[in-house]
This record gives structure tokens, C-alpha cells and sequence, in this order.
């Protein structure tokens, strides 16, 4: 083989792991371990592709399955969270970096007042898992739990001892949405409404928004368009699209594949725009809380929005089941107009169906 040849297919595998990158994740003996470049269905507890095409298109992509071992479903879903935080560590530490800094300042920490909401929330949805172990949605809600668990000791497991972090502050971090409703909890952290100009109070809603969607049938009721768009600081420009599947026995288990935007330590959305294997879309647009004595209703003892989101994806099967399933447990934070559309309800040419399209 001659020296030009040879660097042509050392070059092409090169292109070949950038642009794919395979992993597995094992587990035995209550311990989980990572295979890069292999695929191993039958014995892994989850499998994962990535993609890190950031820099070339924009978004890395990212695809997470659970195994066909017979393994059971908080170890598949701890297994899916460990595997894309092992293999995204990089993207996180900067995400994380970024969203750091920009949420308290460059040499600040995060407040004790939010560290406390967030270990508060955490707890109270552990004793809810708890006292209601039988409860096939109390059941599901921990598998989000623990899909993040190992998300958090995957990243660590794949990163330098300087560059770890602990499970409250990438908690934080990744429910940003949830986040910016939880800081003016605080009195002294609310915005003064009436002493704003009309161009502040413009900036404000700009800046303290993130997203919006449309939806809109044509004319003659031959096709249906959905678009979302959304707009953050330049430090959260790590975008990683991703794609789950998940099979898991739970019986409320009704998509077993949703794809949505995303961000590196997010397991749901926070744009937020979703697709499911229910064919069913998911998309928002902000509200901004301009009554700040609604702060005063905000609580720990709640599931957050992105949580809330992901399980409705994941039980639902149609419009009003969506918006029923994540009106539940509601923490008051991340306020949004979500709108759930049913895709098998849509017929072109023909009148649109009751329940089609939902909005809460």
C-alpha cells in the first residue's frame, strides 16, 4: 500500500469518528462502563451516536437508545443519562462555563437561596418516588430522575478532576428555563415595572423571553406548518439536537422516540420544540411573569417545566392527554404557552378534527 493511500484512509476513518461517534455503556455489578466505537444492543444497557458537527452546521447531534437486555427501566434510563454525559463532556464543561458565568458574573457563585430550591425540589420529588413506588407516573418521573443521575456521573467519569461538577450546580444550570422564574423569588431580585421606560420594559421582555411558535393550516386545508424560533445569549450557542429512544416495560409508556433542540446536560428541550413517535408536536411560546407577586406562589414542592414537558411527551397520546399530564405538579416557573398538536388528527383537504390542537 503506498504512503498516499494509506494517509487517504487515515484521514477518511478521521472524518469518519468526527462525524460518527459510537458508544455503549455496560452495566454489572451495580457499576457502568462506557465502549466507545462499539454498538451493542444486546448487551448494553444503552447504546449512543454523536455527532459533533458544532462548528460545521451549527448543532451537534446526538442519538441515545436503550438496550434490548432485559435489564430494568431505572437502570436503562440511568444507563441513557451516563453515556451522553460521558460522551458530550466537553460540550458541557463549556456550556456549563458560559451559562455560569453569565447567570452569576464571572467571579460569583450561585446564590444559597436558589442552591436550596433546587436541593428542595429534588427531594421532594425523591419522597414522592418514594411513597408512591407502585405508581406507574411517580415510577416514570424517576426515570427522568435517574436518566439526569447518570447524566451527572457520566460527565464526571469522562472529566478532568478540575473540571467536575457537583449534581446541584449542572442541575441548576440545566433548568435555566425554570431558573430565571426561581432567582425573583427573591423580593430584592424582582424587576420594578412601573419605574421602567417603554423602551426598557421592551428590552426586558426581549431579554427575559426565549422563544415562539407558530402553527397555521393553508387555505384550502391541504397542509399544516408549524414553526418555532428561538433566542438566547451568544454563550448558550452550544446546540445539540437530539433524539431519544427509549423502550422502556412501564406501561404508561406511549412514545417511545421523541427528538427535540437541545442543549449539552439538557434531557428535555427548554426551547422548547418536540417531536414524538405519537406523532405528536410540541412547541411554545414565552410568557413573561409581569405580576411579580406570582413569585410569591412559586415552590420547591413541584415538578419543574422541562420535567413536566418530558413526561407528557413520553405518556401521552394525543392533544388534551398531553396538556393534562403536564398541567399536573405544576412548580409555577418557566411560564409558557405550550401548544400540542396531533398530527394523526390532520387529514388534508378535510375540516380539522376536534383535539387536534390544544393550548395551555
Amino acid at each position: 500500500m503506498s504512503v498516499g493511500v494509506f494517509t487517504f484512509i487515515t484521514l477518511l476513518c478521521v472524518v469518519q469518528l468526527i462525524f460518527a461517534l459510537d458508544a455503549t455503556v455496560y452495566y454489572t455489578h451495580s457499576s457502568f462502563r462506557v465502549e466507545v466505537g462499539v454498538r451493542d444492543f444486546d448487551r448494553g444497557a444503552a447504546v449512543a451516536s454523536y455527532q459533533p458537527r458544532l462548528e460545521e452546521i451549527g448543532w451537534d447531534i446526538l442519538q441515545v437508545e436503550t438496550g434490548n437486555s432485559d435489564l430494568p427501566d431505572d437502570i436503562k434510563a440511568y444507563a441513557a443519562g451516563y453515556i451522553e454525559g460521558f460522551l458530550t463532556s466537553k460540550r458541557i464543561w463549556t456550556h456549563f462555563s458560559n451559562m455560569f458565568e453569565f447567570t452569576w458574573g464571572k467571579s460569583s457563585k450561585m446564590p444559597e437561596y436558589v442552591s436550596e430550591f433546587f436541593k428542595n425540589q429534588k427531594n421532594w420529588v425523591e419522597d414522592q418516588v418514594a411513597a408512591n413506588k407502585q405508581d406507574s407516573y411517580w415510577q416514570q418521573v424517576n426515570l427522568i430522575q435517574r436518566q439526569f443521575e447518570g447524566l451527572v456521573q457520566g460527565y464526571n467519569s469522562n472529566a478532568s478532576e478540575s473540571q467536575k461538577i457537583a449534581y446541584t450546580d449542572l442541575h441548576t444550570i440545566s433548568s435555566f428555563g425554570d431558573l430565571f422564574d426561581i432567582i425573583p423569588t427573591k423580593k430584592d431580585k424582582r424587576p420594578n415595572f412601573y419605574n421602567m421606560t417603554i423602551e426598557q420594559l421592551h428590552n426586558y421582555v426581549a431579554t427575559n423571553t426565549h422563544c415562539s411558535a407558530i402553527i397555521k393550516v393553508t387555505p384550502d386545508l391541504s397542509d399544516i406548518y408549524f414553526g418555532h424560533t428561538s433566542w438566547f445569549t451568544y454563550a448558550s450557542m452550544t446546540r445539540i439536537w437530539k433524539k431519544y429512544d427509549f423502550k422502556y416495560k412501564n406501561p404508561l409508556t406511549k412514545s417511545t422516540s421523541i427528538s427535540f433542540s437541545s442543549y449539552p446536560a439538557v434531557i428535555a428541550s427548554n426551547d422548547d420544540f418536540y417531536i414524538t413517535s405519537q406523532k405528536m408536536v410540541v412547541i411554545e411560546t414565552t410568557n413573561v411573569l409581569m405580576k411579580n407577586d406570582l413569585y410569591d406562589i412559586v415552590k420547591p414542592n413541584a415538578l419543574l417545566c422541562w420535567q413536566r414537558a418530558m413526561l407528557a411527551n413520553r405518556l401521552s397520546t394525543s392533544s388534551p392527554e398531553w396538556v393534562n399530564i403536564f398541567s399536573k405538579h405544576n412548580s409555577g416557573t418557566y411560564n409558557n404557552q405550550f401548544m400540542a398538536l396531533d398530527l394523526k388528527k390532520f387529514k388534508p383537504g378535510q375540516e380539522i378534527k376536534n383535539d387536534t390542537l390544544w393550548i395551555i
